[in-house]
């Protein structure tokens, strides 16, 4: 079903900056119903561009959101708005804001504590015992990915797969290269599992930010001893995973305007870090440099869009499942997809082009 957005006041499609911060941003809007219009200006053939082109490449849905309202949302491929599915990798954002509030709460004192400290299997270690938790986040810490045990594709996989994590070999000193895979992400959940003591580190997530953002998930996939899976567990409705988009862009605020994590410390999640300026912790980035993973579906020179937006931000998932963030423009966007049919050639530089005719 495709719904259609409010007349712009002013023609285009927000190409004119916003002038909207973190800060400032308006929130609890993901409830709210599609605003109807009488008539369609640019803006919505934009729009409309951009949900044909998703729709094309297995695209299961699109949310727009500018300045608080849903100005477009559709679904395609048989799906609907009720429809929870895997992020896949996109799971691997939540981890950086939930980290953040754990510095909050006083689990850590901060993003460059040692995980050794925790993790007391890597002391006395070589080049473990330097990893530290913004390693482990911006996934610099030299860790091997071991694919086969860690990601369920190949063999017979590890059945506990945080401690399985915590024995991959070391292939590189901590922050000197970025290595893309799920190691990084299970050593972190062994390391919040141990600090947490009382709960898991999905039950710390979803009772520190999901529920008060109005959150649910539908569906975790935890290995066989019952690890909730950190990398790519989440299944979300489009709707749900705008409401996280919502708090990004409002600094950490939850709907009632509850400063639910530290804004400075939720700011550190998209700053780029130094193996690879197009990641920041658990969030890609609109900035050069980049890697081949992200290159081969963005832009020039590893951008996401190379047309623009410098601040866009965004998490990324297997089949093109994207959550951008735009706060220039006071944006937010969700394009999920149905990877059932294997058509993963969604590109984030063509949807975005489509979006802003360009």
């Amino acid at each position: 079903m495709r719904y259609t957005p409010l007349m712009w006041a002013f023609s285009g499609l927000i190409l004119a900056t916003l002038a909207c911060t973190q800060t400032n941003a308006t929130v609890n809007r993901a409830d709210a119903d599609p605003i109807e219009v009488d008539s369609v200006d640019e803006a919505f053939l934009h729009f409309e561009a951009a949900a044909d082109y998703s729709a094309e490449l297995s695209g299961a849905g699109v949310v727009f959101m500018v300045e608080g309202d849903i100005l477009f949302e559709d679904y395609a491929n048989g799906h609907s708005p009720d429809d929870a599915l895997h992020l896949y990798s996109g799971t691997k954002s939540f981890w950086c804001p939930a980290i953040a509030a754990m510095i909050e709460d006083g689990y850590l004192t901060s993003y460059d504590d040692i995980a050794a400290d925790t993790l007391t299997e890597w002391q006395g270690v070589s080049r473990k015992e330097d990893i530290t938790v913004r390693h482990l986040l911006n996934l610099s810490s030299g860790l091997a990915q071991d694919i086969t045990d860690l990601q369920d594709v190949w063999g017979d996989p590890a059945a506990d797969k945080y401690d399985h994590a915590l024995t991959v070999r070391q292939v590189a000193a901590p922050n000197q290269r970025f290595s893309y895979g799920p190691s990084n992400y299970f050593a972190l959940g062994a390391l919040m599992d141990r600090l947490l003591e009382d709960q898991d580190p999905l039950e710390y997530l979803d009772t520190r930010l999901f529920q008060p953002l109005g959150i649910s998930y539908s569906e975790w996939i935890s290995d066989a001893v019952g690890n909730p899976h950190l990398p790519n567990g989440a299944y979300l409705t489009a709707r749900d995973w705008l409401r996280f988009g919502e708090f990004m862009l409002a600094g950490g605020k939850a709907p009632d305007g509850t400063q639910l994590v530290d804004a400075v410390l939720l700011a550190e999640c998209i700053v780029p870090s130094e193996a690879n300026p197009g990641y920041g912790m658990t969030f890609w980035l609109n900035q050069p440099g980049g890697v081949d993973w992200l290159r081969s579906r963005s832009g020039e020179d590893g951008f996401v869009y190379s047309g623009g937006y410098p601040d866009l931000y965004m998490a990324a998932g297997a089949g093109g499942n994207r959550l951008y963030v735009i706060p220039s423009l006071n944006m937010i966007i969700v394009r999920q997809s149905d990877v059932a049919l294997r058509d993963d050639d969604f590109e984030d530089e063509a949807f975005f082009a489509a979006l802003f005719g360009r």
